[in-house]
């Protein structure tokens, strides 16, 4: 069954499905977390003497162990669960609107995960980097890649972080005060080690690896999210890797977006077409990603970002992509 040969109940239906699948995994991978994270209560607790009065010492180790052991299954659990809740845009039943709609729901369950994998690579329960390298095992290609675009995106932003802190602190000179705050802060976000993640290395990473799913939605909207979660991290690349993988990310996802139109009867072609306009803006994305990059300067826009665009203009032979990119442009 294909996304244009359903009709509007039988769509929303679908949908709704999809949604609820979602929610279910993703509150399994929210109390996941949170068993995690009572686990590092308890320690802090048990550390400073806060645990509740009664308590002998043995059961303070016992509960310390405990707590580790939530903590650190927490995590790992809530991947699991996360991976199944991407299991769901595997669809290709869904329309391009509906399947945003999934997209959406997703991205927001997938924002929370970030935020409590950034707190478990700060406590030291679990370092992002070796979960980078374990999500990659996951079953399915969409879930490995939308996982290791999160956890990618995680590690590049503690990375990011460190690095403005450190420009910070060389701006402030020799103010004693602004160095031992930017210290404190790279300790807390668990980077006292001096250990420096490669950006560079691991957006190219993310960036090759998308070249595993062609199918025209998921692959559009698998490139769209990597768009979506690197946008902070390209400001500190290198310039002319920035350039190149945004450029690199918007020709894939011009393409994509291009071959959406062949996706189901000929008789909906209009269809197609109306649905095409309406996820224009994901491919445009990049465009704005460019213009945000403060250090490109005119002879870059001048040497390879225009003749870049005004090639894919040309070569995409399709006239709603070339009104659209001109328009862009």
């Amino acid at each position: 069954m294909t996304a244009l040969s359903t009709n509007n109940d039988e769509q929303m239906k679908l949908l709704e499905d999809a949604l609820q699948v979602v929610r279910m995994h993703a509150s399994q991978m929210r109390q996941c977390l949170d068993r995690g994270s009572l686990g590092r209560r308890h320690r802090h607790r048990a550390k400073y003497g806060l645990s509740r009065s009664g308590d002998n010492d043995d059961e303070h180790s016992d509960g310390d162990n405990d707590g580790e052991d939530d903590d650190e299954s927490g995590v790992l659990d809530a991947i699991k669960h996360c991976s199944a809740m991407l299991g769901e845009l595997r669809t290709s039943a869904l329309t391009p609107k509906n399947y945003y709609e999934l997209y959406l729901a997703v991205f927001d369950a997938l924002q929370f995960l970030i935020g409590s994998l950034r707190d478990a690579h700060i406590s030291g329960k679990h370092h992002l980097a070796d979960l980078y390298e374990l999500v990659q095992y996951a079953g399915n290609v969409v879930p490995r890649l939308y996982l290791m675009v999160t956890v990618g995106s995680a590690l590049l932003g503690l990375t990011v972080a460190k690095r403005a802190r450190a420009e910070q602190r060389n701006g402030d000179g020799a103010d004693s005060n602004a160095a031992t705050a930017t210290s404190k802060a790279d300790r807390e976000d668990g980077d006292d080690d001096g250990d420096d993640v490669p950006v560079q290395e691991i957006m190219m990473d993310m960036l090759e690896m998308s070249r595993g799913v062609q199918h025209p939605t998921r692959g559009l909207f698998l490139r769209y999210y990597l768009d979506q979660m690197t946008k902070g991290s390209l400001a500190y690349a290198d310039v002319d890797d920035a350039i190149y993988f945004t450029l690199t990310n918007f020709t894939e996802m011009n393409k994509l977006w291009v071959r959406l139109q062949h996706l189901g009867h000929s008789r909906e072609r209009e269809k197609r077409e109306l649905e095409r306009r309406e996820l224009r803006t994901l491919v445009g994305s990049n465009l704005i990603r460019l213009a945000s990059l403060e250090r490109i300067t005119l002879d870059h826009y001048k040497g390879k970002v225009l003749p870049h665009l005004l090639k894919q203009v040309v070569s995409c032979k399709d006239p709603l992509a070339q009104e659209y990119l001109m328009e862009a442009i």
